[in-house]
């Protein structure tokens, strides 16, 4: 079997179209071996549209069967992976963005309250499939007349169809459950002040749940301990920091260690190696 891997990301770096900051559009064949490195969303959605084969895209710890024609929806501030079946590897195009647009803004945020679980975020929208492809072609042809206001035009109705998708889906066909929204607003307040908090009890004083009742909740659904997952989160990206080459100092302070010695005795704990094993090494 002839193996290959073909990677063409045509932007990377904000672009502006209009009212949509383009963060990066790009197209991936993969071989059976691939397996896309874990990392964190910032304040961005990604579209992935599976073109061939098969797999897995993770959202946070969840993982989502994909095949072809499937399109996955990505949230701002999650962690990201996607990975290949061995006999049937994936082929992909990937389209993250953000918006200034007040209207898809509020639009978009309500489709993170309202869907929380991966699964549910999975579609099939062969308009979605066809602008992204034009936008792709776009970028592969020099000085074509009124690009930027095509491509403008092509991004603004994929942003559309996708929110359409997910306020046509009736009450009957997704009731989200009240203990999806309770993970979310945890989840989401955790990664959104990772640095930030000091302590668990601030989690609950943010949320207005009595930390009791926090912890005893979290730990009833997701079998885990409010702090486990707290410290899953902050090592996995005290773990994507030291991958950029980020000082072990400089992470250790950013994690709100009192010292260097303790942050690496706890990153050690928690992986098995300590944080020099993952200086420049892609995650």
């Amino acid at each position: 079997m002839v193996h290959y891997y073909y990677e063409k990301l045509f932007l990377s770096g904000e672009g502006k179209f209009n009212d949509i900051s383009l963060v990066q559009i790009g197209r991936l064949y993969s071989d059976s071996e691939y397996n896309g490195a874990r990392h964190m969303h910032l304040n961005f959605y990604e579209l992935t549209l599976i073109t061939g084969g098969s797999g897995y895209i993770y959202a946070g710890n969840t993982k989502t069967k994909v095949k072809s024609g499937d399109i996955f929806l990505s949230f701002p501030h999650e962690y990201h992976e996607i990975t290949g079946d061995k006999d049937n590897p994936l082929k992909f195009d990937f389209l993250a963005f953000d918006t200034d647009n007040l209207n898809f803004k509020k639009q978009l945020e309500n489709i993170t309250v309202n869907f929380p679980s991966a699964s549910d975020r999975v579609f099939e929208s062969e308009q979605v499939y066809r602008y992204v492809r034009s936008a792709i072609a776009e970028f592969t042809e020099e000085n074509t007349l009124l690009k930027e206001e095509f491509l403008s035009s092509l991004f603004s109705a994929v942003v559309v169809l996708t929110v359409r998708h997910f306020n046509s889906i009736s009450a009957n066909e997704k009731a989200v459950g009240k203990n999806d929204v309770f993970l979310f607003k945890v989840s989401s307040f955790i990664d959104e002040n990772l640095l930030k908090i000091t302590s668990l009890t601030e989690i609950a004083d943010a949320l207005n749940y009595s930390y009791s009742y926090l912890t005893d909740r979290f730990k009833k659904i997701t079998s885990q301990t409010l702090k486990q997952y707290f410290d899953s989160q902050k090592f996995e990206y005290a773990k994507f920091l030291l991958s950029a080459n980020k000082p072990v100092n400089e992470v250790a302070t950013a994690m709100n260690f009192s010292t260097q010695y303790a942050f690496s005795k706890a990153f050690k704990n928690h992986f098995g190696n300590p944080p020099e094993f993952y200086k420049n090494k892609k995650i």
